[in-house]
């Protein structure tokens, strides 16, 4: 069970199991700009001792900040199986948008950053998600036609073949 209270906690003194189930690490910098720019969305889950449950990436994003503290929520007394079993499901559970999702996503992200600064242009936006000025230029293409109901789009089976429709490769 979760304890249901938030509050700041250091980060010198969780302890990080070794024998995690999340082996690669990645995307740290990029969630570290994230939580930079917007702040901490979950709190990380740790054991009343200290432990670390769920949320090493955000953790790890924290440390590259160079971060003190960090949100925490705590478990309540639990086995560790249990414990585990939060860990794992917190990772299992987790889907991906699909491509039309992600598409409409990095649309609308840019849409937002752009009224609310009418200098933002897609190299900020592709500076913000960390991917090349053409990677967004595309996304926004095929935004467009996704928005115009073009057929061969919306059918595509993933967001290369729809790319390549809308590029004419």
């Amino acid at each position: 069970m979760l304890s249901g209270s938030f509050r700041s906690y250091p980060i010198a003194s969780i302890f990080v199991a070794p024998d995690r189930q999340r082996k690669e690490l990645t995307g740290i910098s990029e969630l570290a700009e994230s939580i930079r720019s917007i702040g901490l969305i979950h709190p990380i889950v740790i054991t009343p001792e200290g432990t670390l449950v769920a949320g090493e990436r955000r953790l790890r994003a924290h440390q590259e900040m160079g971060m003190t503290h960090i949100l925490v929520q705590f478990t309540t007394d639990l086995p560790r199986e249990e414990l585990e079993a939060i860990e794992l499901e917190e990772n299992v559970k987790r889907k991906s948008l699909n491509w039309k999702e992600e598409v409409q996503a990095v649309a609308r992200l840019h849409e937002l950053k752009m009224a609310g600064d009418p200098d933002w242009t897609q190299q900020a936006t592709a500076r913000l998600l960390s991917v090349s000025d053409s990677t967004i230029t595309k996304y926004l293409l095929v935004d467009s036609f996704m928005k115009a109901g073009e057929p061969l789009v919306l059918e595509a089976d993933n967001y290369s073949t729809a790319r390549d429709i809308v590029t004419g490769k």
